[in-house]
């Protein structure tokens, strides 16, 4: 039989081990909710970086939109700039052609009258036509067979193909003057006019006259230049 001592002591124990019981669950309960709260954080951090993340992605949506505008804006305006110089065309048989428009020369020496250049090529051609009319000349150029150009110190020569003229005279009866208009057309090589529009300074020299190359000029060489590669 258990004594009385023998049932405090045991009463006691059990009490104790209740009061640990109680602070371990206490324990657990505490740590148990510090786990909660800081995956309750951890969730909210979470959908912070993923609004954030949403809104990065439409900010970059809204670039690419804009850069994609931007760029569409820039190509139709070069677009419009090329066709302003070189236009396609249809040639004779209906095919694909390429024409620049017609730009006077600025003349250094040897004449006053007005030469005016033009161009005519094809997407992936390997040559371009030069076309130089000159009104109210006296008839100067009719025995020539090249065009010299000079780029920056680089002499190419463009064969003169063909030569024609319109004898003219004006003035008065007792005092008239020749008033040719003539036409020489003259060939160049797709690289060599790639030099010419690459160039700082060119110089062209057509029978006892010069001319400086205007950035008209040199901007229509590059831009036939672009349009025969297909660029």
């Amino acid at each position: 039989m258990m004594t009385r001592t023998t049932l405090k002591t045991t009463a006691l124990l059990i009490t104790l081990t209740l009061c640990g019981l109680t602070a371990s669950a206490r324990g657990d309960d505490a740590e148990l909710k510090k786990l909660r709260d800081e995956n309750a954080a951890l969730k909210a951090k979470v959908q912070q970086l993923e609004a954030e993340l949403a809104k990065l992605r439409q900010s970059n949506t809204r670039l690419a939109a804009e850069k994609q505008q931007i760029v569409a804006a820039q190509v139709q305006k070069q677009a419009q700039s090329d066709a302003y110089f070189v236009e396609q065309v249809t040639d004779e048989k209906g095919g694909k052609a390429l024409a620049s428009r017609s730009m006077e020369m600025k003349a250094t020496y040897g004449t006053r009258d007005t030469h005016v250049l033009s161009m005519r090529s094809a997407p992936g051609a390997s040559s371009v036509t030069l076309t130089v009319r000159a009104f109210e000349t006296s008839g100067v150029y009719g025995s020539l067979d090249t065009v010299l150009f000079t780029a920056d110190g680089k002499e190419i020569n463009a064969k003169v193909t063909a030569y024609d003229i319109e004898r003219r005279t004006v003035g008065s009866p007792k005092s008239r003057r020749r008033a040719d208009n003539e036409t020489l057309v003259a060939t160049l090589s797709t690289a060599e006019l790639a030099t010419l529009a690459a160039a700082k300074e060119v110089e062209i020299k057509i029978g006892p006259s010069r001319f400086a190359m205007t950035d008209e000029q040199r901007t229509a060489f590059g831009v036939m230049t672009r349009m025969i590669a297909g660029n």
